[in-house]
Parts: structure tokens; C-alpha cells; sequence
């Protein structure tokens, strides 16, 4: 996004104060769990004491850095992308770091009645949690590009959309549409066989206006068309309207932008 100065917001991450977003943490988190006790799984571990831990470790990780997000949701979206990417690393660290060592306190104090836990806490509680920083900075990393392109490409559809929409716009051009059908309603009655040829000329300067095919045509077809939006409005301006062609001998095959003429 953009700010008046022309900064950009780091705003493209989703909204964690949500149910939904929790929900979504919760199952990434417990799938995560799942497949790494399966890959560890030994006849030493109990495989759901092992799941139930590493869940639980997980999901301290996921809900408290999801909290620290929501909390902060609005500072964050005042940042640049850049700073804000930052910070939200940095935060996960600590939030890594943290639940770390508390995990390996409480690891190690248990490890006295299961010796299975040896596996899962090693001697040095710098190195466990060192080692599951560095893991939380590669999938914090991965999930923050994955945010920012799926947020880059909602904008840009959306961007693209309302392109398409305003220029759809300023071809209808309403004024002229409405202008026009009255005119032709005035016909009806006084005039049919002229209000007929009106609705065929309307038609096709239509169907010329809101084609997307080609951006140019060439000078003969451009001359019609122009020439059909004349004999419109000189339905409707009548005598006050007065047109004057002034055409060089130019080759009626050259290509020229689409409408430039009705648009000059």
C-alpha cells in the first residue's frame, strides 16, 4: 500500500485477531506436530507422549507470536514493508526464544522420570533454543513471502479490476448514451426510418468503442467511426453543430491509435 508520502505499508499481512486466523494456526500447527514426531518416531519415544509435547510446544509458539501480531497489528501497518518484515522477525525470535527455554526447563525437570526426553532437549539450553530460532527465521521468512505475494496479487487483481471497470466507464461515456437514446426516442415517432439508421450508427460506434481486440485500427475505419459519432451528435445539436473535414491523402491502410480521433 501507499501512503500520502509514497511509502509503502507493510500491511499485507492477515489479520491474527481473528477466529478464523487462530483456527488456521491452530490445525498448520498441529499438522507441523504430527509430521515431525512421525519423523522422529523411535521404539525409545512413545510416539503420543512425543506428539503431545511437540504439539504443545508449537502451539505456545503459534498462539503467543499470533498475540504478539494482533497486539501490535496497528503499528505494524504504519511501518514500510521492510521495517515491518523486520520486526515481525524479530518478534518471533523472541517469542521462539522464549517458549524455548522455558520449554527446556520444564523438559529437563521432567527428563528425571522419562528418559525419553533426552532426544528432544540436549545438555545446553543455548543450543536448543539456537536451534529452534534458526528454524523459526527459515518458516517466519517462507510465511512472510508467501504473505506478501498472495497480498501483491490480491492488489493487483483488484487494481486491475477497477482499471477495467473505469475505463469501461469512460468509454460508455453515459452523458452521450443518454443524449443519444433521447434523441432517438424523439425519432420514433417523427422520424422512423432516421431514428432507425440512429440506432444502427449508435450500435456501431458501441461496438467499436467497447472493443478490447486490438489497440489500433486503421485510418479509413477510424475516419467511420468518428464520422458515425458526428452524425450522433448532429442528431441532437442540429444546426448548431458544425463540422468541417479537412482529411491530407494519407494511406487509409495506416494503423492509428484506437478513437484518437473522437478523443482529440
Amino acid at each position: 500500500m501507499k501512503t500520502d508520502s509514497g511509502g509503502e505499508h507493510a500491511f499485507y499481512l492477515p489479520d491474527f485477531c481473528t477466529s478464523r486466523a487462530t483456527l488456521a494456526i491452530v490445525l498448520i500447527v498441529e499438522l507441523t506436530a504430527f509430521v515431525l514426531t512421525l519423523a522422529r518416531q523411535s521404539l525409545a519415544v512413545d510416539f503420543w507422549t512425543d506428539l503431545v509435547r511437540t504439539s504443545m510446544f508449537l502451539l505456545w509458539i503459534g498462539l503467543a507470536g499470533a498475540a504478539l501480531l494482533c497486539a501490535l497489528r496497528a503499528p505494524l501497518a504504519r511501518s514500510t514493508v521492510a521495517m515491518g518484515s523486520a520486526a515481525v522477525l524479530a518478534l518471533i525470535t523472541a517469542v521462539v526464544a522464549t517458549v524455548s527455554v522455558c520449554a527446556y526447563l520444564l523438559g529437563r525437570t521432567q527428563m528425571v522420570i522419562d528418559a525419553g526426553g533426552a532426544a528432544l532437549f540436549p545438555q545446553s539450553a543455548g543450543n536448543f533454543a539456537l536451534r529452534n530460532v534458526w528454524i523459526g527465521l527459515v518458516v517466519t521468512g517462507l510465511a512472510l513471502r508467501y504473505f506478501y505475494v498472495a497480498h501483491e496479487w490480491r492488489r493487483s487483481v483488484e487494481l486491475r479490476a477497477a482499471a477495467r471497470v473505469h475505463a469501461l466507464q469512460a468509454r460508455i461515456r453515459p452523458h452521450f448514451l443518454f443524449n443519444s437514446m433521447n434523441t432517438i426516442a424523439a425519432l420514433t415517432r417523427s422520424n422512423p426510418a432516421r431514428a432507425e439508421s440512429a440506432v444502427q450508427d449508435l450500435a456501431d460506434l458501441f461496438r467499436a468503442t467497447l472493443s478490447d481486440k486490438r489497440d489500433t485500427i486503421t485510418l479509413a475505419e477510424e475516419l467511420e467511426v468518428a464520422r458515425t459519432y458526428q452524425r450522433m451528435e448532429q442528431l441532437r445539436l442540429g444546426g448548431r453543430l458544425q463540422v468541417e473535414w479537412k482529411t491530407d491523402p494519407l494511406p487509409a491502410n495506416a494503423l492509428v491509435p484506437h478513437l484518437m480521433i473522437q478523443r482529440s
